[in-house]
């Protein structure tokens, strides 16, 4: 039998093109849940994407920096 997940943890597969795929939910500063994918060439990497996007997140700052104005943040 697997084993759970902690809740918030987020999701991880494998994509057709061996990336893998790690995501979460979250919920923005407006109130709004949203979704968060990261990618890394391992599920180790990508764990580690998503740990440093949810710490972010946690101190109140945007998931990423790239692709985001700062009038929008």
């Amino acid at each position: 039998m697997g084993t759970r997940r902690a809740d918030g943890e987020g999701s991880y597969r494998q994509r057709p093109n061996g990336l893998w795929e790690a995501s979460t939910r979250y919920t923005a500063p407006d109130g709004e849940r949203k979704r968060l994918s990261v990618y890394g060439k391992t599920r180790a990497e990508a764990r580690g994407k998503l740990n440093d996007a949810c710490k972010r997140i946690a101190e109140g700052a945007p998931p990423r920096d790239d692709k985001q104005t700062i009038g929008s943040w």
